[in-house]
């Protein structure tokens, strides 16, 4: 008697089990680099004449466009007309952002103007190649050889001919003779 039992409820479960549709198995979508690029370096040119050269140990491209520089990253920028270098930028880290066009750039991260002998020192830059413009609302400190500038904020073109700190926090006079 209770054997039929058993065999009643196997009969029942094989027969739900067999009636229920099969999970199709959809595996994760890969968010990982689709490439891997050692020693990286992208030209920038505007009319044949180089405007600005980008270098990294190591980038990341992804599918939807963004690149990662996990190792650092190297940009100097020149001037069309002269071809002379003007300004370089570095930082520890950087990732570009297709959607938005621009790079973020931390650590350690460091814009000097050649010529007119500027430095300029944060942990976050923004670089928009669209509007040739440097950006960050951290904490910034400006060297010259006649002062230094700190406080939160900047907006400076790419060059880093000028500059805007937006709070201000000191100004430091040097001597200049």
């Amino acid at each position: 008697m209770f054997s039929k039992y058993i065999f009643t409820a196997v009969v029942v479960l094989c027969a739900i089990t067999s009636c229920t549709k099969k999970k199709e198995f959809v595996p994760d979508p890969y968010l990982g680099p689709m490439m891997t690029v050692y020693h990286m370096e992208t030209l920038y040119t505007d009319s044949s004449r180089l405007k600005i050269k980008v270098q990294a140990p190591k980038e990341f491209d992804y599918q939807n466009g963004d690149k990662e520089f996990p190792k650092g990253i190297d940009m100097e920028f020149y001037d069309l007309k002269t071809k002379k270098k003007t300004s370089t930028l570095t930082g520890n880290h950087a990732r570009y952002v297709k959607e938005k066009d621009h790079y973020v750039v931390t650590g350690n991260v460091v814009v000097k103007s050649l010529e007119e002998n500027k430095k300029l020192s944060s942990e976050e830059l923004i670089w928009k190649p669209a509007e040739e413009k440097i950006t960050s609302d951290k904490f910034v400190r400006i060297e010259t050889p006649c002062e230094i500038l700190t406080g939160d904020g900047m907006i400076a073109s790419e060059d880093f001919t000028t500059y805007k700190i937006l709070k201000p926090s000191a100004n430091i006079f040097l001597d200049c003779e």
